[in-house]
Formats: structure tokens, C-alpha cells, sequence
């Protein structure tokens, strides 16, 4: 049997969850970037997918490597085949900042 930081590492199984600071964010993707250039394709359901799976991506390193900020190069190799990269940027930036001033793991299992 798998321990939970075993099963939460584990890249079929998406652990976070969104909250209220989050849907503020994905609110300003949706405006500031989805409306104004040409990455609109992807639905609400779609970016609220992709933004959880991008913030479990970015803590996965965060935790297992304690490697609190990634670069863009190392997000861009992380979440590449997600979202388009100027939604992967603006959901990077969110949690860095969330991440800095929550002063801990966003998702508990780690």
C-alpha cells in the first residue's frame, strides 16, 4: 500500500484544490489574458482543470526537492503540454506569491 506523500506524488492523481484566492486568479486569466489574445480555446471547466494540475505540478518540486521558487525555464518544461505558456506564467506567478506569503506546502499531503 501506497503512503500518502507516495500517492500524492504520483502524477495521475491531482491533489490540490482551488480556494477563493484562486478563483480570483483564474477570474483575471479569464479577463487579462483568455479574452485578449488569440489562447481563448480552452473552456472554464478546462482552465480550472489545468490550473490544478499546474499548481500540483509546481508543488511537487517545491516539496520533494525543497526547491521553493522554479524558474521559467523549469516551469515551462513542467506544464508545457498544459495550458498555453502565458496562462502557465500568470498561474506561476500566483503561486509563487501564495506560496511566499502562506509561508508552507499549498497542498497538505506533501
Amino acid at each position: 500500500m501506497d503512503s500518502e506523500v507516495e500517492m500524492a506524488l504520483a502524477t495521475s492523481r491531482v491533489m490540490y484544490d482551488m480556494d477563493i484566492d484562486d478563483e480570483e486568479c483564474l477570474d483575471d486569466i479569464k479577463i487579462t489574458i483568455m479574452r485578449v489574445s488569440d489562447v481563448g480555446f480552452q473552456t472554464s471547466q478546462e482552465l480550472e482543470e489545468s490550473f490544478e494540475i499546474i499548481m500540483d505540478l509546481l508543488e511537487e518540486p517545491a516539496f520533494t526537492y525543497q526547491h521553493e521558487l522554479l524558474n521559467n525555464d523549469e516551469v515551462a518544461d513542467l506544464c508545457w503540454d498544459i495550458s498555453p505558456m502565458e496562462v502557465v506564467k500568470a498561474i506561476h506567478s500566483h503561486w509563487k506569491e501564495k506560496r511566499w506569503r502562506k509561508a508552507m506546502d499549498l497542498v497538505q499531503h506533501f
